[in-house]
């Protein structure tokens, strides 16, 4: 992915500081804010890339920061994903409601936070076959009572949304993953 200019806002200096090394470990510029108003303000005058919000600030509601971003006309191109410790499907649909790109669950590891980032960036898909390995997917008994030559296919997309096709004996491989 090519390096981009990301802005990052929280509230808690060390979380902050987490999230500005690991973006810039993987090659990024980053700006930051540590308050709703002032990432709002530079957000509208600086134009990133990406704005990173978490969904409790001190001062202000990530949401709302959010919907504030998605509103202003010199933003319309920024996107804004949510790094957040609240795991709440509620929490997730909100975000999304209010024009989020992406949500991205905290802890956060370099290897799955820039891969999260990019996936929600780019609006990738990710396509996995579960159980699809030679003539016969899970060969041995328990496959000739169910039907072994039969996958399991998932699609997760970047807004989180995961569907499950043909849950065949590859599912087991799946729910391990899970």
């Amino acid at each position: 992915m090519k390096k981009l200019r990301l802005f990052a806002v929280n509230g808690v200096q060390e979380t902050l500081s987490r999230e500005i090394d690991l973006l810039q470990s993987a090659g990024h510029n980053v700006s930051h804010a540590r308050s709703g108003p002032e990432a709002l303000e530079r957000t509208i005058s600086e134009k990133p890339d990406c704005i990173l919000i978490d969904l409790m600030l001190p001062d202000m509601d990530g949401l709302g920061l959010c919907r504030q971003i998605k509103n202003h006309p010199a933003c319309k191109d920024v996107k804004v994903v949510f790094v957040s410790s609240k795991p709440y499907a509620l929490d997730r649909k909100r975000a999304f409601d209010m024009g989020a790109d992406g949500y991205i669950m905290r802890p956060l590891t370099p290897e799955s936070f820039i891969g999260e980032l990019n996936r929600a960036l780019e609006d990738k898909i990710e396509l996995n076959f579960w159980g699809v390995r030679g003539t016969l997917p899970v060969p041995g008994p328990d496959s000739l009572k169910y039907g072994g030559n039969t996958s399991c296919v998932s699609l997760e997309f970047a807004r989180g949304q995961f569907f499950v096709f043909d849950a065949g004996t590859g599912i087991k491989q799946l729910s391990d993953q899970l």
